[in-house]
């Protein structure tokens, strides 16, 4: 029997924080097969030029898109990470929901425009990639770049953000972000 995916996650290596951004993406994908691609900040390093950003965007492409056939991705940052120094790098609450709101949205179109041109280079040319030089990686592709994949983007924020956050990521909700 296939194992159906249903979507494809990048997130924070945070393990306090894990079955909250799968339950979440979860949710939004409607399904409960999620590929995890986890590092320090989820996709505080999404940007070209950046070699965990660019590793994490071909792999989805690669396996989750390719071999997979996923056609949903959700992006999730998480209130107080490290990576972006903790809720005391920030003069407020408003400040730091700001500045992931900002770097989900720019994270999901640099995102979007990667994975949209390296599915039309891998099927301009499959040879060059032989972990997707196989007919149903092939067809994935071919129907990724024919229907799209939808992007999610999510912040997972503290109930109350006027109280002091105990750092429970059952304490926080989802909060979807416009692209």
């Amino acid at each position: 029997m296939s194992r159906v995916y249903h979507g494809a996650l990048i997130g924070c290596v945070d393990g306090a924080w894990t079955e909250t951004m799968l339950r979440a993406a979860r949710h939004l994908v409607g399904g409960h097969v999620i590929d995890p691609y986890t590092h320090p900040g989820g996709v505080k390093d999404l940007k070209l030029g950046c070699q965990v950003g660019e590793t994490t965007l071909r792999n989805l492409v690669e396996v989750s898109i390719g071999l997979h056939g996923v056609r949903q991705v959700v992006l999730c940052n998480h209130w107080d990470c490290g990576a972006y120094g903790g809720s005391r790098a920030f003069s407020s609450a408003e400040e730091e929901r700001a500045q992931h709101i900002r770097h989900l949205q720019k994270r999901t179109k640099i995102a979007q425009d990667f994975l949209r041109q390296y599915v039309e280079e891998i099927l301009l040319n499959p040879g060059a990639f032989p972990r997707v030089n196989f007919e149903r990686a092939l067809k994935n592709l071919r129907q990724a770049a024919d229907m799209g994949v939808d992007m999610h983007s999510i912040l997972l924020l503290p109930r109350d953000l006027e109280q002091p956050f105990s750092g429970e990521p059952d304490e926080c909700y989802l909060c979807v972000c416009k692209v």
